[in-house]
């Protein structure tokens, strides 16, 4: 009986230490999402980077913001006002990137943009590599 009892606590204190790796409300990111999947909508505040993911939601840059994105799927749009930066490396975008207003920097490199286009307004600086 003990020896059950010492293995279940054990059990159940590994389930209790395992991180969450599943949101399904909107999230607010101001410094980083890291190989997760969010079902739901992404508000970028400040800088964030957001990596290994899978966002089935919209990502929306607040105004002043930077969003990075690396080895990342996102299903729904990308859009902001008065966006600092974004940065799109190695990942999948399937509703495109709206950024109305300004936008100082965007670089998509090795990234698919399907669904939708890049529509940038006031764009400084625009690189694309080996994207399509």
């Amino acid at each position: 009986m003990i020896r059950k009892a010492a293995t279940s606590l054990a059990i159940a204190s590994a389930a209790v230490a395992l991180p969450l790796s599943f949101a399904h409300a909107a999230q607010t990111c101001s410094s980083s999402i890291n190989d997760s999947t969010i079902q739901g909508e992404v508000s970028v505040q400040g800088t964030c980077t957001i990596q290994g993911s899978r966002i089935d939601g919209n990502v929306s840059i607040q105004p002043g913001s930077t969003l990075i994105i690396k080895d990342t799927t996102v299903l729904g749009p990308i859009s902001g006002e008065k966006v600092k930066a974004i940065d799109v490396q190695g990942s999948r975008l399937g509703k495109g990137i709206l950024v109305t207003g300004s936008v100082d920097s965007v670089k998509l490199t090795h990234t698919s943009v399907y669904g939708a286009a890049v529509m940038l307004s006031g764009a400084k600086t625009v690189e694309i590599t080996s994207s399509n």
